[in-house]
């Protein structure tokens, strides 16, 4: 059986929803959303991405679609894929809660 992804129409909903006001978006959700922009800006698939980073598709997949929002994504994880997204790692956590200022 083919793996199934989200489409590209659900996955905005589907952080839309999530980022609906700032002050909810947790820092996980922001890097998720940072994360799927930079990824379809650089016009790459989850696969792609995933391969090109050494990580596992099924990784990416909880990264990128939050199906499993209380585990963290190690920096580790998140330097490579900004290696693979040719950005500084500032790019993909940037606004995310922990950044921001009081």
């Amino acid at each position: 059986m083919p793996k199934r992804f989200l489409s590209k129409r659900t996955l905005e909903k589907h952080h839309a929803d999530l980022c609906a006001s700032l002050k909810s978006c947790s820092p996980m959700d922001r890097i998720a959303l940072n994360v799927h922009k930079l990824r379809l800006k650089k016009k790459l698939t989850q696969c792609e991405l995933a391969e090109k980073a050494g990580i596992s598709p099924r990784t990416f997949q909880r990264i990128e679609n939050l199906s499993d929002p209380k585990r963290n994504t190690s920096i580790d994880v998140l330097t490579k894929l900004a290696e693979v997204l040719e950005v500084d790692i500032v790019e993909i956590v940037k606004s995310a809660s922990f950044l921001e200022r009081e």
